[in-house]
């Protein structure tokens, strides 16, 4: 009988450990390190390195104390103090939700393997890269990428920035207005939002509040100018306190000023100045001449 109750201690501590796989270790620690637990729900202090850490496990340092997480495929990510993450791995999925403080991370470039943290104010994407990132009051985020090249998307309003080495950007989003406020602490910045594209110079600020019902983008100037550009190519020289309301439509979009003035260049360089209440129109470079018995459709360029 004896044989047969151990294998069945053996057979339940196998399945325990098949429930929360182990996705990561304590490297090392100093200070005060907490660790929540997903399968229990209890808070360990950390008390020896190489402490494993299992799916869904939450970690959290305290004032004074730091703490360095080691994956298995070599990746990191140092914990400052007063800083908490939570574990989500799923295959070669890893996704690492930052609730507060501030964390530096180097993740090997490893094929099929993907690694994002999400934090309050959307999702930095990074194959292979340095990333810092700081959580701060008002559900704004800075991130930069200080080796290599991270996305930071915020998908419910269609917004990204790609940063490259030395490029530091401090985002926030408001939830109840859909907003996001995009601000370039270091370098230049490209951030677009649906069919916009606005180059933030550093210290330049804007605001992007998105209506998905109507598909208009209200984009203003908090700091600085900015230059925002369609896909099409329209550009719109904007400076603090100017605010254009966007509407992409099938020929083109339509912006009207609503705080300010606004200068507009158009693809063939074109140049002209809205104020408040104007409004202007982008063209579609080619319109299509409907078909009709004598022949085909053709493409044919506006004024012709």
């Amino acid at each position: 009988m004896r044989p047969y109750l151990l294998l069945c201690g053996v057979f339940s501590l196998a399945v325990a450990l098949d429930a929360a796989p182990r996705v990561a270790s304590v490297s090392t620690f100093t200070g005060k390190v907490m660790v929540k637990r997903a399968e229990t729900g209890k808070i360990e202090l950390i008390e020896q390195r190489r402490t494993p850490l299992f799916q869904g496990d939450e970690l959290r340092t305290a004032e004074d104390a730091k703490a360095t997480i080691l994956f298995e495929d070599g990746s990191r990510v140092d914990l400052d103090s007063k800083a908490g993450i939570k574990l989500n791995v799923a295959g070669r999925q890893r996704e690492i939700d930052v609730t507060e403080g501030a964390l530096k991370s180097d993740i090997k470039k490893l094929p099929g393997m993907k690694t994002s943290f999400r934090t309050p104010a959307g999702v930095a994407a990074v194959k292979g890269t340095i990333v810092d990132c700081v959580v701060k009051e008002g559900n704004k985020v800075e991130v930069a990428a200080d080796l290599g090249l991270l996305t930071h998307e915020v998908g419910e309003t269609q917004t990204s920035a790609d940063l490259d080495k030395g490029r530091r950007l401090e985002i926030g989003f408001n939830r109840e207005t859909n907003s996001v406020s995009s601000k370039s602490l270091v370098g230049d910045i490209g951030v677009k939002t649906k069919n916009l594209t606005t180059e933030l110079k550093e210290k330049v600020e804007v605001e992007t509040q998105v209506d998905n019902a109507s598909d208009k983008v209200s984009l203003g100037v908090l700091a600085g100018s900015a230059a925002t550009e369609t896909d099409r190519g329209t550009k719109y020289l904007m400076d603090k306190g100017d605010k254009v309301d966007f509407v992409e439509s099938a020929t083109g979009t339509t912006a009207t000023v609503v705080h300010g003035h606004v200068t507009v260049i158009d693809v063939t360089g074109v140049r002209s100045k809205l104020k408040k209440g104007e409004t202007s129109v982008e063209l579609p470079g080619f319109w299509l001449e409907p078909e009709t018995p004598e022949g085909p459709e053709v493409m044919v360029q506006p004024g012709t």
